[in-house]
């Protein structure tokens, strides 16, 4: 299947139907090498296609893919990938999520993080910020990189 005919196949269905599908896409990538390549063509194209994969990782748990969408342009896309990551990743995959998001990305979160009962990750996280000798990270509203925070 090509992205034109998914899209194709997708546009008749109502929204909450198209993430169904788009998650039952990413159970079958787990097997399938030909809905992998699908779906990573879905990522790089534009904003709808982006969101349609990134909804196939809730099936997939394709951490790698999430952690990517983190940088993406859009902020609707990076808040997605900011509440997938609880879900698909392990603790050294959100370590890593937490070091990429913003300070209102990051209090989103370490919220679903504790709403997951996943406080070991977190006090991980804050044991890292403590050695490094940075108890409350990027000042809020900042990025690491010194930018203003969307």
């Amino acid at each position: 299947m090509t992205p034109e005919q998914l899209l194709q196949d997708l546009e008749p269905l109502a929204y909450a139907d198209r993430i169904r599908r788009m998650v039952e896409l990413g159970r079958q990538a787990r097997q399938d090498a030909a809905t992998q390549a699908l779906l990573a063509a879905l990522a790089t194209r534009g904003f709808y296609e982006r969101q349609l994969a990134l909804f196939a990782c809730g099936g997939s748990r394709d951490a790698a893919q999430v952690l990517r969408a983190l940088a993406d342009p859009s902020r609707l896309i990076r808040g997605l990938a900011t509440r997938l990551v609880p879900l698909v990743g392990d603790d050294a995959m959100v370590l890593a999520a937490l070091d990429v998001v913003d300070g209102a990305g990051r209090r989103l979160l370490l919220a679903a993080l504790a709403g997951r009962g996943r406080r070991a990750v977190i006090d991980r996280y804050l044991d890292q910020l403590a050695a490094a000798g940075d108890p409350v990270g990027p000042p809020r509203g900042r990025r690491r990189d010194g930018a203003r925070g969307a």
